[in-house]
C-alpha cells in the first residue's frame, strides 16, 4: 500500500548495513555528528568549492553525497504514511502530539451508535506493546454520562488479556467529547492485526462511577483493522543490559524499545536481593535535543512478575530525533520482604498487622454479589513511596487458601491528595467472592511503599537509525 516507502526503508538499511561493514563504530559516529552538523551548508559548499583540486573535490563530494542521503534518509524515516488527526487536542501529551506531527496516527473514522451515545472511534496509535485508542463521544441524553468499562476483545468477542488506562473525564456532560484508551500488551500477547474495542456507557450513578453494571448502560462495539505492516518498520529493540546496585540490592535494564508509542524499557529484579525489590522510584526518561531538555515520564507498566521481570513504558519524542535519552531514578522500591504481609479481622474491624503498621481498616461490606474489604493508607504526598499491590491469593484463619474475586477485577484503589496537610490517601478495595472466611485474612504483599534512595542514571544508546 506504501510501496514508496517500503522502498525508502529498504534503500536505508542496505546502505546503513554496507557502511557498517566498512566504517569502525567510533568513526561511523563521528561522520554522522559532523554531517548532522553540516547537512545543511552542503549543497551552498559544493558549489562553493568547485574549483578545488579533482580528487579533493571527488573526496568531498562522496562524503558529502553519503553524509547528506544518510540524513535525508533518516528524515524520511521519521515520517509516517498518515495525515495528521484533527479534532482532537493533545494538550501536553508528547508522544501523540510528536506522533501526529511525523503522521504515525492510523486514521479509522468508525462509528456506532446505542441509544443517546453515539462513539467514533478517529484513529489508533501501535507500539511494540501499546495501543491508544483515540474517540469521541457523543452524549444526547440529559444527564452526564460515564464510560464504565473499556476493553479490548478479539473478533468473537474474548477479552484480550491488557492492562487498560483510561484518559479522559469520568463524568460527562451532554455534548461531543474527545477521548483517548491506553492499553499494554504483556510480552506473551502480541497486538493481533484485527480486534475489536468495547464501551460500557452509563448514565451517571453512585454504581457507575465504581464500575458496577447498571441496567441502563449500553454496550458500544467498533471493530478495528491494525496497519502493522507500518508500524513495525518504525519499532527499534536497543540491548542494554546494565546492573543498577543499591545498597547490595540490584536490577538489571535488558533492552530499550522504541516506538512510535512510546519507549518501553524492559528489566529483570535480581533474584538474590535480600530486599522486595519492585523497581524504580521516581523513573523518567530525559530527552536532549539542541541543548533543550525534556522530561519523558513513565505512567503504564507490568510488574513485578514471578521471574522479576519489569517492563515500564515512558512517553517519546524519539521521532524527532533527540541528541540523547538517558534513564533517571532517585532510587528503587525495596522493603523488608519479612514485612510484606497484611492481616486483617474483619469481624473485629481491625488490621491487626502491616509493614509500617500505617495500613488503616475502613470496612467490610457483605452483599450477595460480593464482599467488599476496604483499607486506607495515608502517606505525605512529597515521600511518594509507591503503591500497594496484592498476590491474587489470600488465606484465612484456618490455613485455607482463596483467590480474590476477579469478577470483580481483584483489587481497585483511588487516591485523594489534601494540599493544606500535604498528605494523600490511597483507599484500596478487595473483592472477595461472597461466603463465610474463618479470621483473620491474611493477603501478602506483591508491592508496598518503601525506598532506598540514590540517583541512578542510564544512557540509552540511542541513534539517528531509530
Amino acid at each position: 500500500m506504501y510501496e514508496k516507502e517500503e522502498r525508502m526503508l529498504k534503500s536505508y538499511f542496505q546502505d546503513a548495513e554496507a557502511s557498517a561493514a566498512d566504517v569502525s563504530d567510533d568513526a561511523l559516529e563521528v561522520a554522522i555528528q559532523e554531517g548532522i552538523r553540516k547537512g545543511r551548508h552542503s549543497k551552498r559548499s559544493r558549489v562553493r568549492y568547485r574549483g578545488m583540486a579533482l580528487l579533493a573535490g571527488a573526496l568531498a563530494v562522496v562524503i558529502l553525497l553519503v553524509l547528506s542521503g544518510s540524513l535525508q534518509q533518516t528524515e524520511r524515516m521519521a515520517s509516517g504514511p498518515y495525515p495528521p488527526l484533527k479534532g482532537h487536542d493533545f494538550g501536553e501529551d508528547i508522544t501523540l502530539n510528536t506522533a501526529n506531527k511525523h503522521g504515525m496516527i492510523q486514521p479509522v473514522g468508525k462509528s456506532v451508535t446505542k441509544g443517546d451515545y453515539t462513539i467514533t472511534v478517529d484513529g489508533v496509535l501501535v507500539g511494540s506493546q501499546q495501543l491508544k485508542v483515540l474517540y469521541t463521544l457523543e452524549n444526547r441524553s440529559d444527564r452526564k454520562a460515564i464510560i464504565r468499562e473499556t476493553k479490548l476483545t478479539d473478533l468473537v468477542g474474548s477479552e484480550l488479556p491488557v492492562g487498560t488506562h483510561y484518559e479522559g473525564s469520568n463524568e460527562l456532560e451532554p455534548g461531543v467529547h474527545h477521548l483517548e484508551n491506553n492499553s499494554i500488551f504483556s510480552d506473551a500477547h502480541s497486538i493481533p492485526d484485527q480486534l475489536s474495542v468495547q464501551f460500557r456507557v452509563a448514565r451517571d450513578s453512585a454504581n457507575a462511577r465504581v464500575r458496577i453494571p447498571t441496567e441502563d448502560e449500553e454496550l458500544l462495539s467498533i471493530d478495528l483493522t491494525l496497519d502493522l505492516d507500518t508500524y513495525r518498520k518504525y519499532i527499534r529493540t536497543i540491548p542494554l543490559n546494565k546492573v543498577i546496585e543499591i545498597q547490595g540490592q540490584k536490577m538489571t535494564m535488558r533492552e530499550a524499545v522504541f516506538s512510535p508509542a512510546g519507549i518501553a524499557l524492559k528489566g529483570n529484579i535480581d533474584a538474590g536481593n535480600t530486599m522486595k525489590v519492585s523497581g524504580l522510584w521516581e523513573g523518567y526518561l530525559e530527552s536532549v535535543k539542541d541543548g533543550k531538555t525534556t522530561r519523558l515520564t513513565n505512567s503504564l507498566g507490568w510488574g513485578p512478575g514471578k521471574d522479576g521481570e519489569v517492563t515500564y513504558f515512558f512517553d517519546s519524542n524519539a521521532l524527532d530525533q533527540p541528541d540523547s535519552i538517558s534513564l533517571k531514578a532517585g532510587g528503587l522500591y525495596a522493603v523488608d520482604p519479612a514485612k510484606m504481609s497484611i492481616v486483617v479481622d474483619t469481624e473485629k474491624r481491625a488490621v491487626l498487622s502491616s509493614p509500617d503498621n500505617k495500613m488503616k481498616f475502613g470496612q467490610y461490606t457483605r452483599k450477595k454479589e460480593g464482599h467488599t474489604l476496604t483499607l486506607e493508607y495515608e502517606e505525605e504526598e512529597k515521600m511518594n513511596y509507591g503503591s500497594v499491590q496484592y498476590d491474587e491469593e489470600f488465606i484465612d484463619g484456618e490455613g485455607n487458601k482463596h483467590k480474590l474475586d476477579d469478577s470483580s477485577r481483584g483489587v481497585r484503589s483511588t487516591t485523594s491528595s489534601n494540599s493544606e496537610t500535604g498528605w494523600s490517601k490511597t483507599t484500596e478495595y478487595l473483592y472477595l467472592i461472597p461466603k463465610e472466611y474463618p479470621q483473620p485474612l491474611t493477603f501478602t504483599l506483591t508491592s508496598y511503599p518503601g525506598v532506598i534512595e540514590k540517583d541512578i542514571e542510564l544512557p540509552i544508546p540511542y541513534n539517528l537509525n531509530l
